[in-house]
């Protein structure tokens, strides 16, 4: 298999010389998918609309509880609020962001003041989200909650200076998985009374889960959370609900690792543009699979943050 870099609205991404079909997909040719050109919404001048907002103050409110399952821990089914502490701040774009952790652990508090200042420093209010783990429960759990947590932010982000119909969400590893189904499967959307049209835009930090077929075997991470009958992988996996004639978000996907992660990340992106769908992906081969969490929106990062900032600008 031959390796290409483009470069594409200023910064390099990889590509397979083909991207494989899996089953019932049509191959998608290399020049197809450099062709296609990141289509940026019209910006939303949400400053213009703030002229006299201070954006120097951002206040928390934690451990808001999005949902109440008898017998759940409170903290599993909760979020964070990082929100522009001046009132005269309003209809600020949103971002959510899924903590990764294989489904297993990780909180919401993984994500550093850091990172929410390169959000907030960019005008997005901050969500921050937890989801119940696997100990006691598999898919779809786990997507529902997530699903629950933006139904919440739709119905109370107006609060917190938030705009209900200017929402993103990004995710990190298992989160990012969680992230593209989310937004690629209105199910779990529309079970809480919610329009995907909501989110504007979703950035994959990492994700491997495009296309469960392709990873489960022996993988006894996915093997949990999943199982391994054929009906549930095609149902949880993001490639399956690319489409034609649907609304889905811009999405930002970013990858690394080895061939095969890379490729299946690279198939998902170019499938998005096949299907007449804005997207872009990056290269983060220089950072361990830690590190692109760890590292994404500080001040070390050359790599990730720079895309986003400007993919950022069709979110608002």
């Amino acid at each position: 298999m031959t390796l290409a870099v483009g470069i594409s609205a200023g910064w390099f991404f990889w590509a397979g010389a083909e991207l494989e079909p899996e089953d019932n997909t049509d191959s998608i040719a290399i020049d197809q998918v450099f062709n296609q050109t990141f289509i940026a919404q019209p910006e939303a001048n949400n400053q213009t609309a703030n002229i006299s907002c201070q954006t120097d103050q951002i206040e928390l409110a934690s451990n808001i509880q999005y949902r109440f399952i008898d017998g759940t821990d409170p903290n599993h089914l909760s979020l964070d609020v990082y929100y522009p502490a001046d009132q005269d701040c309003r209809d600020w774009p949103v971002m959510i962001y899924v903590h990764g952790g294989g489904w297993r652990e990780g909180d919401k508090t993984d994500l550093s003041a850091e990172q929410v200042k390169y959000f907030t420093d960019q005008g997005f209010i901050v969500i921050s989200v937890n989801y119940r783990l696997s100990s006691k429960i598999k898919y779809p759990a786990h997507h529902q909650d997530i699903a629950d947590a933006i139904a919440w932010v739709v119905n109370n982000i107006r609060q917190y200076s938030g705009n209900p119909e200017s929402l993103s969400v990004t995710g990190f590893s298992s989160g990012a998985d969680m992230v593209a189904l989310a937004t690629t499967n209105n199910r779990f959307l529309t079970e809480t009374g919610v329009s995907l049209q909501n989110i504007r835009c979703a950035v994959i930090l990492d994700a491997g889960g495009y296309n469960l077929a392709n990873i489960i075997d022996n993988n006894e991470v996915y093997i949990k959370v999943f199982g391994t009958t054929t009906q549930i992988l095609s149902a949880a996996s993001p490639i399956n609900y690319l489409t034609t004639n649907k609304y889905l978000p811009n999405f930002l996907i970013v990858t690394r690792g080895n061939i095969k992660r890379i490729n299946d990340a690279t198939f998902f992106y170019g499938k998005l543009l096949a299907t007449g769908h804005s997207a872009q992906l990056v290269w983060a081969d220089s950072l361990p699979h830690l590190e692109v969490d760890e590292v994404f929106g500080t001040d070390e990062d050359n790599v990730i943050a720079p895309a986003t900032t400007d993919f950022l600008k069709s979110c608002r």
